[in-house]
């Protein structure tokens, strides 16, 4: 999978440089003929670091794997983080 290298959060006083063009895993997937679904909310996503993942119809809100699940749906291949507020890193946890 491609590497975060700045990891930084909106919080910090500095932000990261535009997303990276990096080879990825979703894109080797995709390739492969092999449907994914990144469930997450935007300020959790680690895709938005990545440039042909940014915007990409694959990455949807951690509340839609509710709905796919419901639905008998769900991809060959999930990345599910749960919202901001049920986050089990600090001070949440």
């Amino acid at each position: 999978d491609s590497p975060i290298i700045d990891n930084a959060s909106p919080h910090r006083a500095y932000q990261p440089q535009p997303p990276y063009d990096l080879p990825s895993l979703p894109a080797a997937l995709g390739a492969g003929g092999h449907d994914w679904r990144n469930y997450a909310d935007q300020n959790a996503s680690y895709f938005r670091h990545i440039a042909h993942l940014v915007d990409h119809p694959s990455n949807v809100p951690s509340d839609q794997f509710d709905r796919d699940v419901g639905n008998g749906y769900l991809p060959a291949v999930c990345w599910l983080y749960a919202p901001e507020g049920q986050s089990e890193h600090p001070p949440r946890n």
